[in-house]
């Protein structure tokens, strides 16, 4: 922090009483200040947490504290930032570990030189802070789960801070326990595990010990619960023997819990609350993280064109396994399309659109036989400019209107009077065999996600790569958005024989927002079951 050069800055009530506590007007004007500095390219010197995700995390006086769960949000820098709290005590030796030797350069020992420099001396050889009071940072791998417990057997521990903690969660939670047992002290000081985390599925046991965060139907984390207290006692040796509860009698109430705790209480003479611990899930947030925005404005750009469903959940934070085995359409099923090395092009220009004027997307590509050569996408697109920027569209791709289709329920119906020779692609309406499919969406589905089986699909790189800018100012490129929507392309589990897809609703839950740009791509299907020969010559020219 800079030196305090008056007093103008503290708050009067806490200087009162000897206390010098910064007002908010002016911790306001710091977090401006960084954001300044890092767009500028130029170092910060104002080490203080974000509003939002960082700022809620220093706050949260939990002894279990895992932070995450989106990337870009900013956990990294404040699970270190915790140090500040322990720095003054010269007994206090602080630990960070990593999975992998190797990560621990590249990983937590970075971020601490973001932090630390000026506080204490940095000794890189063995990855050691020794900050002016005598306190310590130590930074360690835990390559081997077996000799954890030998490794720190009888330490004191009262700050443990594990980076990328589902590393460690792979089949269970033993690691995590272990050094829980070693997360005390006789220094004075609050002990604290703080872990941090990416989304994961229920094939990592991280997933089922954070379950009541999340939502079952959208395996996103409930707003309303992140941030949530709960204590937890394990009673016996994997993550389904937990006790929980709202509070630390709740779970002294469980009868495998207290059957335990008791037995405890027994041989060591203390209190049963003493057996229990607190814990807390905060997820971050991207849209927090301003200092992140202010310094790398491509990071979540670059983020989701590294490819594949892991960066997508990432991003999106959907705590699920990136294949489930409901999703019709699998990762390897889109790479394969993404990386098709031959263009399947026929010469027929057609065009398709999923119409929205508000909160969803706009979305109109542009194929070549079976190859998308052209997109364009807007949130909000103002109705007066909507005809027009269809006509553009179909012009400069060369499509004729009678190869332009259109969903036309809801607001995309009024585009049927501008738009007379299209093909209105109405979703409710009737299959051409009932017996096969229950309705026309249905039925392009279907015939969609066989045509991507058969490898019938390409797309121009120039449309994958296209990065498109969201409301809230979130960049992704159309190659990781196909990746994540191809996940709301599912059919209903029917006794009838028939093909049904899941609702628009489901598919929201699913994927958190709605499908807008596999839909458009999905609807290419409806006009090549019905294409029709025509005898005009030549290209349509638009009014």
């Amino acid at each position: 922090m800079k030196e305090l050069l008056d007093t103008s800055n503290l708050d009067p009530v806490f200087l009162s009483v000897g206390q010098e506590v910064y007002t908010n007007e002016y911790v306001q004007q710091l977090r401006e200040e960084n954001i300044r500095l890092k767009a500028e390219g130029k170092e910060i010197y104002n080490h203080i947490p974000q509003e939002g995700f960082q700022e809620e995390v220093t706050i949260k006086d939990a002894d279990f504290l895992l932070i995450g769960g989106k990337r870009g949000g900013g956990k990294s820098y404040i699970s270190q930032y915790i140090c500040f709290n322990y720095i003054e005590n010269p007994q206090a030796s602080m630990y960070a570990f990593r999975k992998l030797e190797d990560d621990i350069e590249r990983g937590p020992w970075k971020t601490s030189r973001q932090l630390f420099t000026g506080f204490g001396l940095p000794t890189k050889s063995n990855f050691t802070w020794e900050f002016t009071s005598g306190a310590t940072l130590k930074m360690e791998h835990l390559q081997d789960p077996k000799k954890i417990k030998d490794r720190f057997r009888g330490a004191e521990m009262p700050l443990i801070i594990i980076d990328e903690l589902p590393e460690h969660t792979v089949e269970d939670m033993s690691v995590v326990f272990t050094l829980l047992g070693s997360n005390r002290n006789t220094i004075g000081v609050k002990s604290r595990l703080v872990g941090t985390c990416n989304p994961v599925g229920k094939s990592n046991s991280l997933r089922l010990f954070v379950d009541w965060y999340i939502d079952p139907d959208t395996n996103r984390v409930i707003p309303e619960r992140s941030g949530q207290i709960r204590y937890f006692h394990c009673y016996g040796t994997t993550v389904k023997d937990i006790a929980w509860g709202n509070t630390r009698q709740e779970v002294y109430d469980n009868p495998n819990a207290k059957h335990k705790i008791d037995q405890l209480c027994r041989e060591t003479g203390k209190n049963p609350f003493d057996f229990i611990t607190s814990f807390c899930f905060i997820e971050g947030n991207y849209i927090d993280n301003k200092i992140l925005e202010a310094a790398d404005p491509t990071y979540m750009n670059r983020v989701s064109s590294q490819g594949g469903a892991d960066a997508i959940k990432d991003i999106a934070g959907i705590w699920e396994d990136c294949d489930d085995g409901t999703a019709l359409i699998t990762s390897e099923d889109m790479h394969a399309v993404f990386d098709s090395p031959v263009e399947h092009r026929d010469g027929t220009k057609r065009a398709s659109a999923d119409v929205a004027l508000t909160g969803d997307f706009f979305v109109i590509f542009a194929a070549d036989g079976h190859h998308l050569c052209d997109v364009e996408a807007w949130q909000g697109i103002p109705t007066n400019r909507v005809v027009p920027f269809v006509r553009n569209f179909l012009e400069k791709n060369g499509v004729r209107e009678e190869n332009f289709t259109y969903d036309m329920n809801g607001l995309g119906l009024w585009l049927k009077d501008d738009f007379p020779r299209s093909i209105g692609f109405n979703n409710k309406s009737t299959a051409s065999n009932s017996q096969l499919w229950d309705k026309l969406k249905s039925e392009c589905a279907d015939k969609f996600v066989q045509s991507l089986h058969l490898g019938e699909w390409s797309i121009d790189q120039k449309v994958l790569n296209k990065v498109i800018k969201d409301k809230k100012g979130i960049r992704f490129t159309i190659r990781d958005r196909l990746l994540l929507e191809r996940l709301a392309i599912r059919s209903k589990e029917t006794d009838n024989g028939r093909f049904e897809i899941i609702t628009k609703q489901q598919m929201k839950q699913i994927i958190g927002h709605s499908p807008d740009f596999i839909e458009a791509w999905m609807m290419f299907q409806h006009l090549i079951t019905n294409k029709k020969p025509t005898s005009r010559k030549g290209l349509w020219m638009l009014a």
